[in-house]
């Protein structure tokens, strides 16, 4: 009961102080203690066996996750341990990227926690690849020196926690205009489509890992069951599509620019929190159509390529607090109307979509198996 009051109450705290710096505190705090804790989830006896026995070679043990287990092998902590000191780093990289491009961090945090939390905990490996691969996006968007390499090693070092981590790498369309990147998006998302149902991109794709992650990965193809996960992806670039006509609505009204083109060139990143969010917009206003051609793969395996559409969702989250509380002036009030009922939707529909079948399995053994309460 304590794991789902601490949990309930954590997401309660980011939504109602949504620009608190406590509550954007205890919301974080929340997600570490559930995490960093738990005793057992579907995935826990696999990871533990590893560590403990310090296995290096073995499937899905790739050489960056390898070498965070021989860090805290040489600082002498169990298992548990481990999980600690790599949920922490991990979720303060996302808690870095989040603050650094909305005020109201708190409730992109209550939403990162709803929807894709309690599957970072399960999907550990992945999470901490995952949370280095958004944070890189840090340099694409400030555009910081040396940008393109700093950005390209980040990624390596994700790479080499979970090679799924390279479908991350679609967010470069964001360095495209809006226009281009739709266009460029939509061209690769109907390629990948024709090569998975194909069967052609399970023949390369398989001959590039080994036999049991191919069989995971594209031994079974879905049929119908992808169908609501394409729909919520659909529906997040809708949503993000609809609300920049509005805001263009807006400019054009005012005689202004719209904010997509607030751009900050190489070596140019301002300061201020204003900025920031000025340069996250412009990027995800683009970067978000790549999220069509990743969920093109969702058809190969649900569960396993799912996952960068979900990590990413925090981008959206980030959107949607700056677009609601940041940048007010720049929706009509149909315009606000309209992105808080689509996103409440888009979000009661997703958290019922990815959590309803895996309650027993996921959701309850990380609420209730924890070194602090149970």
């Amino acid at each position: 009961m304590t794991g789902y009051l601490l949990f309930f109450a954590a997401a309660l705290a980011g939504v109602v102080g949504h620009r608190s710096r406590f509550a954007r505190f205890f919301v974080l705090t929340a997600c570490w203690l559930i995490m960093a804790f738990n005793t057992s989830n579907a995935d826990f006896a696999g990871y533990e066996y590893f560590y403990e026995f310090r296995i290096e070679e073995w499937s899905g043990l790739n050489p960056g996750y390898v070498l965070s287990e021989r860090v805290a092998w040489a600082l002498g902590f169990d298992f548990l341990q481990y999980r600690m000191m790599m949920s922490t780093v991990a979720l303060l990289l996302i808690a870095w990227f989040v603050n650094r491009y909305t005020r109201n961090g708190a409730i992109v945090l209550s939403l990162y926690l709803l929807l894709p939390f309690l599957y970072d905990v399960v999907q550990f490996k992945f999470f901490i690849s995952a949370a280095i691969a958004l944070f890189a996006l840090r340099f694409l968007i400030d555009r910081v020196r040396f940008f393109a390499l700093k950005y390209a090693i980040a990624m390596l070092l994700a790479y080499s926690v979970h090679p799924a981590s390279v479908l991350f790498t679609f967010l470069l369309v964001g360095l495209l205009g809006r226009g281009r990147s739709a266009r460029v998006s939509f061209a690769i998302t109907v390629v990948i489509f024709l090569l998975v149902y194909t069967g052609i991109a399970q023949a390369v794709l398989s001959g590039l890992t080994d036999s049991i992650k191919a069989e995971a990965y594209f031994a079974q193809m879905s049929r119908f069951g992808s169908i609501p996960y394409l729909i919520s992806v659909g529906l997040q670039v809708f949503i993000v599509y609809i609300t920049q006509s509005y805001t263009a609505e807006v400019f054009e009204k005012a005689d202004r620019p719209t904010l997509s083109v607030v751009r900050c060139g190489e070596g140019h990143a301002q300061e201020g929190q204003d900025d920031a969010a000025a340069r996250f917009l412009s990027f995800f206003d683009s970067a978000v159509y790549s999220f069509l051609p990743i969920a093109a793969f969702i058809p190969l395996s649900i569960q396993n390529f799912y996952r960068p559409i979900r990590s990413a969702s925090i981008l959206f989250f980030i959107y949607f607090a700056i677009m609601l509380f940041e940048q007010r002036e720049s929706l009509s009030d149909r315009g606000r109307t309209f992105l808080v009922l689509a996103f409440s939707v888009w979000m009661i529909g997703t958290v019922f979509l990815v959590y309803y079948p895996v309650l027993d399995l996921v959701v309850a053994p990380e609420l209730t198996n924890n070194l602090l309460w149970s």
